[in-house]
């Protein structure tokens, strides 16, 4: 197999991994303290929509792509399952309101427009390509971090973010540019595609900022310790 698409899988793994993280710390806490739902529910969508158009790509005959397709969808589908078990139980997550902007159903037709104009390959029948759900699964992780980026920035307070959670998002990203690289010097020149995912790294970039800047100095992930944070000194 090409090694752009160990690249691309494996970039997913990670983050799929960072998901994982997330639900051992919510189910330790019992808190969903400043973890957005809208942000878990569009990377959903994106996981789902990516079911759809692998069958039309070169994935299809890839193991790992199934692998991943179900650590995705099933991971994602858990930690929204948690979000509303625990939701009562998170005093600051009941008095967070995000606004109009932010939510879902404004956010869901802003991407599937984008997805419709801006997406690889040419129009089908009716207006129509299985390449629309390409961009529709990179546009839903990239506006869909929004929720999430703006509860961070707006509280000023890491909650329940596991730090495991950020920085596997973080390599899982670094990844996904060495993908786009390694597809650029093969002729695979998806502009669109390549600005939104420039954009998720400039957005997660920032999240990670603002959630490293709300963490007590001197904490890092322990491997071993149950996310449990310990200091350097």
């Amino acid at each position: 197999m090409s090694f752009v698409l160990w690249l691309f899988e494996f970039g997913y793994i990670l983050q799929h991994a960072a998901t994982i993280f997330q639900i051992f710390r919510i189910k330790s806490r019992k808190s969903t303290e400043i973890i957005s739902l809208e942000t878990n529910i569009l990377f959903l969508i994106g996981a789902i929509s990516r079911t759809v158009w692998m069958w039309d790509s070169m994935l299809k005959g890839f193991f790992l792509a199934y692998v991943e397709m179900i650590l995705g969808i099933s991971s994602l589908v858990y930690i929204i399952f948690l979000y509303r078990r625990y939701k009562v139980n998170t005093l600051v997550t009941n008095v967070i309101r995000l606004p109009t902007f932010m939510r879902v159903e404004v956010l869901l037709p802003i991407i599937c427009l984008l997805s419709f104009f801006f997406h690889p390959g040419s129009k089908g029948e009716f207006y129509f390509t299985l390449q629309m759900f390409v961009s529709l699964s990179i546009y839903s992780e990239a506006i869909g971090l929004l929720p999430q980026w703006y509860i961070i920035s707006k509280e000023k307070d890491t909650g329940n973010i596991s730090q495991f959670y950020v920085v596997f998002l973080g390599f899982a990203r670094l990844l996904r540019l060495v993908f786009w690289i390694q597809m650029y010097y093969q002729g695979q020149k998806f502009g669109s595609l390549i600005v939104a995912d420039l954009i998720h790294c400039a957005l997660l970039f920032n999240f990670v900022y603002n959630v490293i800047k709300n963490w007590d100095k001197g904490l890092l992930p322990q491997f071993g310790d149950a996310d449990k944070p310990k200091k350097m000194f």
